[in-house]
């Protein structure tokens, strides 16, 4: 599981001062059946009235579509992002994104069939939805911390004693050098 999982889970799980929690998860699918040549469909990425943003945090095409048939382009606040090709790797492999959209940040993506003949496509996305200002300083602060955290070290040494059960069950000796105890924590 990667760091990014790890985060997502933390905040999904904490708990605001005075209760509650401090994120929900949220996701959208936008598929479309018969995407026709030439055709181009947008999404805003925008939270609903009742929250003050949305971070999207992972994207995954499917991977039943036709590598280069489709042109992506994304803008934030208003700024072109990116313009590209969907090819065969963003079509494989998902991806962890951070980008974080409010009101008036908001992120639109617009995808163009190019292909000439219709197309299948579909596309998911993963996010949280912060509720508040005041929350998103909290989850700012939690990522800042986040390298740091005791956590994060109980996650490192947890990593490095099953990497090490796993090279001397394969035969061989561990040469992860021991750093000391109080190496990396905080508090």
């Amino acid at each position: 599981m990667s760091t990014m999982s790890h985060l997502i889970e933390y905040l999904i799980a904490a708990q605001r001062p005075g209760g509650g929690h401090l994120v929900k998860f949220g996701g959208q699918s936008v598929q479309v059946p018969v995407f026709p040549a030439g055709l181009s469909v947008s999404a805003t990425y925008a939270p609903d009235d009742t929250a003050y943003a949305i971070i999207l945090y992972y994207q995954r095409f499917s991977p039943v579509l036709v590598p280069n048939a489709f042109e992506i382009a994304t803008s934030h606040s208003g700024m072109q992002v990116s313009v590209g090709a969907l090819d065969s790797t963003m079509i494989s492999e998902g991806h962890n994104l951070w980008i974080v959209s409010t009101h008036p940040e908001s992120l639109l993506a617009t995808w163009t069939n190019v292909s000439g003949i219709n197309q299948f496509f579909e596309i998911e996305h993963a996010f949280i939805i912060v509720e508040s200002r005041e929350d998103m300083h909290i989850v700012d602060d939690i990522i800042r911390d986040w390298g740091s955290s005791s956590r994060m070290v109980s996650i490192q040494e947890q990593t490095n004693r099953l990497l090490e059960q796993l090279v001397v069950a394969q035969g061989g000796t561990t040469l992860l050098p021991r750093p000391p105890a109080d190496i990396g924590r905080v508090g």
